[in-house]
């Protein structure tokens, strides 16, 4: 059987205006229909995304602003310490003559006096660069001197060429320096610390050593401002100079892991979406740490389905109502025809008598 046969027997003929019509206006009617329901898909899910990022790049923002006030009385602690002027005579002799202990008590009665003022200190050093270190701890109730350390060898750590590279400012590191961890990302730290470098009241540009406080990471507790939860998410608080990521979530640290890859990944190529999460993120400017909000992509996902659902079935609804307007309009214009039609056939049947 030719090619030709198939098609002729396959085809159906439409041979009437009326339904020509009708067929004409649905297939211009549906194929914009489609397109613009296509385009319309497309343009929700991506707009739900950016609104998304959008709502918790703003509510990092909010997180980043509750850091800095929870950051705020530490800071003032430190240079409530370092400006003590019976504090600094002594560092200052210290560096030549060793100190007695009524002087060495005064330090402690300072340091214990800092610590009493914010319930998340739980130690703090003074480092002096004449190989000496004033310590008091919290929570086993140890203070006193170490001395004959290698100040060198602490000079070369990152966290303190980080302090002496904020030249005075307060520097902000999520772990415990005086304890770091030995296996590359610190995740199960305990402790955030804030070190400053110690300047001579006197002489300005004279470095007598450096102020650690060791701050337990449950102050980082109530950053994450609370909002309205939109389906499975997490928040992140992560060091980049140090490579510690900070989460309240008990989770398998394995897990924790995806979490930071996906997060590095995100910090080299930012328009470079992640297959599994939505990242919003934020910089706190004071301790240079970013704030990280990962949204699930399969819950939005879900969310952009549904909407794709609904408009598909109003897309139907509409197309439905409309097929059903044009056969009411193609029966409103095929009538006069179907009367023209009878008339010219009457005619040429020689009926004159023609009164439609």
């Amino acid at each position: 059987m030719g090619l030709k046969m198939i098609i002729k027997k396959i085809r159906m003929p439409i041979k009437t205006i009326k339904n020509k019509f009708l067929i004409t206006m649905l297939i211009l009617t549906f194929l914009p229909m489609l397109i613009q329901t296509n385009i319309s898909l497309g343009t929700s899910r991506e707009i739900m995304e950016k609104n998304y990022i959008d709502n918790y790049n703003f509510s990092l923002e909010v997180s980043s602003r509750n850091l800095n006030l929870l950051l705020e009385p530490i800071i003032s602690i430190c240079r409530g310490v370092i400006g003590d002027e019976g504090l600094q005579l002594k560092l200052s002799k210290a560096k030549t003559n060793r100190l007695t202990n009524e002087e060495i008590r005064y330090i402690d009665h300072i340091l214990g006096n800092a610590m009493t003022q914010n319930s998340y200190i739980d130690s703090i050093y003074i480092i002096m660069e004449s190989n000496n270190i004033y310590y008091r701890h919290k929570s086993t109730y140890i203070s006193g001197e170490i001395s004959n350390i290698d100040i060198e060898e602490i000079r070369q750590q990152d966290w303190y060429k980080q302090t002496e590279k904020a030249n005075g400012y307060e520097v902000f590191i999520c772990g415990n320096i005086m304890d770091p961890p030995r296996d590359g990302v610190n995740i199960t730290d305990k402790y955030i610390t804030c070190s400053k470098l110690i300047r001579n009241t006197e002489y300005p540009y004279e470095s007598q050593g450096v102020l650690v406080l060791n701050l337990r990471r449950e102050l980082l507790n109530s950053v994450f401002a609370s909002y309205e939860s939109n389906g499975p998410n997490k928040n992140y608080i992560y060091d980049t100079k140090n490579q510690y990521l900070f989460t309240n979530d008990n989770k398998e640290l394995e897990y924790i892991y995806e979490d930071l890859n996906s997060i590095q990944g995100y910090l080299l190529d930012t328009d470079q979406k992640d297959e599994k999460y939505i990242i919003s993120n934020a910089e706190n400017r004071m301790t240079g740490w970013k704030l990280y909000h990962l949204g699930e992509r399969t819950w939005l996902g879900e969310k952009s389905n549904a909407i794709a659902k609904r408009s598909i079935g109003i897309a139907i609804g509409m197309f439905v109502l409309v097929a059903i307007a044009f056969i009411f309009i193609s029966n409103a214009i095929n009538s006069p025809i179907r009367k023209l039609e009878r008339v010219i056939k009457k005619f040429g049947q020689g009926d004159n008598n023609i009164q439609e």
